[in-house]
């Protein structure tokens, strides 16, 4: 059943305020560019000058323009006291800076009233750093605002610490090698900060700092950061703790078309891959005649060819004047595309000042780097780009000749050059993901701009309020009443369990009341009645209504133990509930997951609003819907035995051999069947919120296609996190194994609590395990164990290269640093927890949705492959385990898990993509609204 989308108001009018730098410029373009096409109407401004590269005159007013995937309207600042834009004293930024700190803010408050009295009302004002006249104005006139922090989170962190005195700085002028702590930065030293945190008091840049800074607990609640998540993950982590820090970079257009840099294009294409020494020193830099002159012969004696940018403002420094003397190794340009000229493949250096925008478009592009930074940011860029990125080196100050000769060896063909490309290519391919659909910067940018379109000014203004109040404490406000209490209520399955008290758990962490139950039944690992202990979630037993009891035989089989709690659990339930009640516990929300729609039934009967959580893939919950509801062709009687592909929005093409454990139900499995067509219907008639144990970024086009009938928030992954302490399950000794083996060596090998091996395929297993050389763990379930014959245990185990154990705490061997590869049945528990540590695997599917989990981790993910044989044979495994250690491929499948490991943490981690639909419905319920 569809979800009707209610009529729409016009959309927010966003405007974007810029300080006239290039470099400010820029990133704000982008980012307005993204909002665009996101639904908002966005207007850019700035005080155009002759030495800004605008696409569009300073007189074209309201004039569009294309950027990006956007399209955004043009106002200039043109009226008051500010200079004509051919005033040649805008080419003193710190003269431009003070003249518009003092003429910019009556100019900008006119052209809000002329955008009011057009029709267009200013909703939202997002000014970069720098223009904290822009910050006043918007006070003033009541439009709530965001900035735009267009340098690095661990920039912005130094400052705001050394501004708030939050930790010991040394005095200015203070020795260049002593400590400087911050929480979430790397080891840094005086020597190392950036130059404002002790530029004097009168420094003009210095007073819009500490302006802007102040004028963070002023704002909406959103500090959009032109970095991105797995770059500065730390040190945002750390920083949300005083801001709410939202990364949305790198912002630069990724576009491709044409440009005044088609001569440098044509002249690159000329050049060896990864031959070129690309420099330049951004667009405010000036460096003088005898440095000049240092990096013309430099550059010379390299033997490289080079591509120089030496802006005509400074052509006149150059040794060889104007023709700028490239010869015919060289090429010397006023102006280029950078982005595009970093991108080319002959690109093989940059030489850079280490201004924040080219040090993310280096990393964008995988290009290593000679770092060479002059003031503001640039010293702390450059140490994060030698020393914890990886990707360059550091050029002595001030440079000569022979210096910056054996810095671009270094870079180019040194002993460190392979593992600095290598490094350089990762960061490009985390940046492009941030940004792709899906990534961190897409979600957070996504999430603002959902959040515009939501809101009205004046409640986004009563939350710039309550966010400077947590800003100003660094923490979050009080809550005002007692925080309510949620109800999970769980099948009695260990794979349903687990997920639903992770869930419990997170909740928990947000200040829920929380509480669990279940048909709890000897087997299932969980808390005591009552416990405290588990996370923050309480546990309480289904009792009563004539439930069995935990050691009652009938809960081992699990037809009868189903039918049994379906029959039996809605008395049980509804008496629990009341329990609560008479306790001072009333339960405001109900949890349940799959095969208990009789929860959401008793939910609804004593007026309780209750949320699902699907525990398998968004994937395999399009695949049950799609077939329940007949919004696909499936193939149906004699065709649906044979071959034939099943199309489904959001996801990729499926045959039917993947489909028939799903869709194709024996007579004795009937009851599963209409379990599983009953939480459909409770998703769509009675469920405002179904959770789903996925991750956006995982599975954004799934998610996006089926949002369009189930009102889905993704939660997961549903996997603890590995604290590194001590393993108190650890009663097998697996963690002390472990720990003694080499990293990525080990074969682990799990098939989950359900899954049922013949005695074949355990002694197949244990010969191919022997047979890969390697050292391997192997969880056989005691049923499975005895059918091992002892000498074939022995064999296997090769002395101390491997060990068999009935149980283990699987995540926590996953996150293994020793755990190379894991061969597993791929249930979704099995599979998030492997792509959550960033592990490859080797997939044995056997039934339910664990072939459509396989088809996701080979085909889609890249981060494993299929055993050609079920059940394993020796030789099956052998081969698929050397495949994914060893093979061609290995390292590539390997590099993919880990970055899904990274998304898969981030997501979870505080303001995440998960995180964040945690936090939506929390506050939800707090608020005491049932729609979601």
């Amino acid at each position: 059943m569809s979800q009707e989308t209610p009529a729409r108001r016009s959309p927010p009018h966003l405007l974007l305020v810029s300080a006239p730098l290039q470099g400010h410029v820029n990133p704000l373009l982008c980012l307005g560019g993204r909002l665009s096409s996101r639904g908002l109407l966005v207007t850019f401004t700035t005080v155009p000058h002759d030495g800004l590269k605008l696409k569009l005159q300073p007189n074209d007013d309201g004039a569009a323009m294309d950027v990006g995937s956007g399209r955004l309207r043009f106002e200039p600042l043109r009226v008051g006291r500010l200079w004509a834009p051919a005033d040649p004293r805008y080419r003193a930024p710190g003269d431009m800076q003070r003249h518009i700190q003092d003429a910019g803010p009556a100019a900008l408050e006119g052209l809000i009233r002329r955008q009011a009295n057009a029709g267009r009302p200013v909703s939202f004002i997002v000014a970069n750093a720098f223009a904290p006249w822009a910050a006043g104005v918007a006070r003033d006139m009541g439009v709530p605002r965001a900035m735009l922090w267009t340098q690095s989170c661990a920039v912005l962190s130094l400052y705001y610490h050394h501004l708030y005195s939050l930790v010991a700085f040394p005095p200015a002028g203070a020795e260049t090698g002593l400590p400087v702590p911050v929480p979430g930065l790397p080891a840094l030293t005086v020597g190392e900060l950036p130059a404002l945190v002790y530029a004097p008091e009168p420094n003009v840049w210095r007073q819009a700092l500490v302006a802007d800074l102040v004028s963070l607990h002023d704002t909406l609640p959103w500090v959009l950061v032109n970095t991105f998540d797995e770059l500065e993950r730390v040190a945002i982590e750390a920083l949300r703790a005083h801001l709410p820090v939202v990364p949305v970079g790198p912002l630069f257009d990724t576009g491709s078309g044409a440009g005044e840099d088609d001569d440098c294009v044509a002249w690159l294409d000329a050049q060896p891959p990864r031959s070129v020494v690309f420099v330049a020193f951004g667009s405010v830099v000036v460096i003088g005649r005898d440095e000049t002159a240092e990096v013309a012969e430099g550059l010379a004696s390299t033997g490289h060819p080079f591509l120089w940018v030496v802006r005509d403002d400074s052509r006149e420094l150059h040794p060889h004047g104007e023709s700028g003397g490239g010869g015919d190794k060289g090429k010397v340009v006023a102006w280029c595309e950078q982005r595009r000229v970093l991108a080319h493949p002959a690109v093989g250096c940059f030489v850079t000042h280490c201004g924040w925008n080219s040090t993310t478009e280096a990393l964008a592009a995988g290009v290593p780097v000679v770092a060479y930074p002059a003031w503001s940011d640039q010293i702390t860029n450059a140490k994060l780009l030698a020393d914890v990125y990886g990707v360059g080196v550091r050029l002595p100050v001030p440079p000569t000749r022979d210096a910056l000769r054996r810095c671009v060896d270094e870079v180019m063909s040194g002993p460190e050059a392979e593992a600095m490309r290598l490094r350089a290519r990762e960061w490009s391919d985390k940046a492009s993901a941030a940004v792709a659909n899906g990534g961190s910067s897409d979600m957070g940018i996504r999430d603002f701009a959902d959040a515009l379109l939501s809101l009205s000014p004046r409640a986004a203004s009563e939350m710039s309020q309550e966010s400077a109040a947590a800003a100003a404490t660094g923490m979050a406000p009080a809550p005002a009443k007692a925080q309510p209490h949620v109800l999970l209520v769980s099948s009695p399955f260990q794979s349903h369990v687990n997920p639903l008290l992770r869930l419990g758990r997170r909740l928990a962490g947000k200040g829920l009341s929380v509480t669990f139950t279940t048909a709890l039944r000897d087997g299932i690992r969980v808390f005591d009645d009552g416990d405290g202990g588990g996370g923050g979630v309480r546990v309480e037993r289904l009792r009563g209504g004539g439930m069995w009891e935990p050691d009652d035989p009938r809960l081992r089989i699990p037809g009868d133990m189903a039918r049994h709690v379906e029959a039996a659990g809605p008395a049980a339930l509804e008496e629990l509930i009341r329990r609560e009640a008479e306790a001072g516990r009333p339960v405001a929300c109900v949890v349940a997951n799959a095969f208990v729609s009789w929860a959401v039934r008793v939910a609804g009967d004593v007026g309780l609003p209750c949320a699902i959580l699907w525990i398998q893939s968004c994937a395999v919950l399009s695949v049950y819907y799609h077939y329940v509801y007949s919004l696909a062709a499936f193939p149906s009687g004699d065709e649906a035995d044979s071959s034939g592909a099943v199309t489904i929005p959001g996801l990729p093409e499926l045959d039917m051999d993947e489909l028939r454990p799903l869709l194709i139900y024996t007579s004795d499995q009937e009851m599963w069947r209409q379990m599983l067509v009953g939480d459909l219907g409770s998703m769509t008639e009675k469920a405002p919120w179904v959770f789903v144990n996925t991750f956006d970024e995982l599975e954004h086009e799934a998610v996006a296609g089926l949002r369009k009938h189930i009102p889905l928030i993704p939660v997961g992954p549903l996997v603890e996190p590995d604290d590194g302490g001590v393993d108190d399950d650890d009663v097998h000794g697996c963690t002390a194994w472990l720990d003694a083996q080499p990293r990525r060596s080990v074969v682990f090998l799990a098939f989950g609590s359900l899954v049922d091996i013949g005695h074949d395929e355990v002694v197949e297993i244990a010969e191919g395990l022997a047979s890969t050389g390697r050292p391997f763990l192997w969880v056989l379930r005691d049923g499975n164990r005895a059918l091992l014959p002892k000498d074939a245990l022995i064999d296997a185990c090769g002395g101390d290269r491997g060990k068999v154990v009935p149980w283990c705490e699987q995540r926590r061997v996953l996150a293994h640093a020793a755990v190379g590869c894991f061969v597993t049945h791929c249930g979704w528990n099995s599979t998030a927890e492997a792509l959550a540590a960033g592990v490859p695997m080797v997939a044995s599917p056997r039934w339910s949705d664990q072939r459509i989990n396989t088809r996701f981790v080979v085909d889609v993910y890249r981060v494993g492959v299929r055993a050609p044989a079920t059940p394993l044979t020796r030789e099956a495994l052998r081969l698929s385990v050397e495949e994914v250690t060893a093979g061609p491929e290995a390292e590539a499948m390997a590099a993919r898990a880990a970055i899904l490991g990274e998304k898969a943490r981030a997501a979870v981690g505080g303001g995440g993509s998960s995180d964040r639909g945690v936090q939506a419905f929390v506050d939800r319920i707090t608020s005491g609204g049932a729609e979601p």
